[in-house]
């Protein structure tokens, strides 16, 4: 009676492994990894990345201030506000020569708190892009 206890485990251990190298060699369906950035200018991710880490450099006014036009440019007001919020651009960013526009999706921080969608402005300073339309 053992060995016939034995013999069923191996068997289905047998066809667990099967099983697993099987999903290892032809993979689960999912497609493999996705790139967010496919398909996006070195231009369009900039504006992207730029605008999805204005909460996490808001805690430096100077450095915040960096990604803006001097005559958009945060005041400490504007830096408190900027801090509690969560900014995404959920769609194409249009890029024109140095100038681009795009929305942002602006949402609070606080539990249970509404989304709203804005157009932004950049406009290309160098090889720097810079926000310089932002209404909140």
């Amino acid at each position: 009676m053992k060995k016939e206890a034995q013999r069923i485990w191996l068997r289905g251990l047998q066809r667990v492994s099967c099983f697993a190298v099987l999903c290892a060699f032809v993979g689960c369906g999912g497609g493999g990894a996705v790139d967010p950035d496919a398909g996006m200018s070195d231009d369009e991710k900039a504006i992207v990345n730029m605008v999805s880490s204005l909460s996490d450099i808001s805690g430096n006014l100077e450095r915040l201030r960096e990604s803006f036009t001097s005559a958009n440019a945060p005041t400490s007001s504007d830096q408190t506000k900027i801090r509690d919020l969560k900014f995404r651009v959920p769609d194409v960013v249009t890029v024109s020569g140095t100038t681009a526009t795009f929305d942002v999706e602006i949402s609070s921080y606080a539990e249970g708190s509404t989304q709203s969608t804005k157009t932004w402005k950049a406009v290309k300073e160098g090889d720097k892009w810079k926000l310089s339309e932002t209404p909140m």
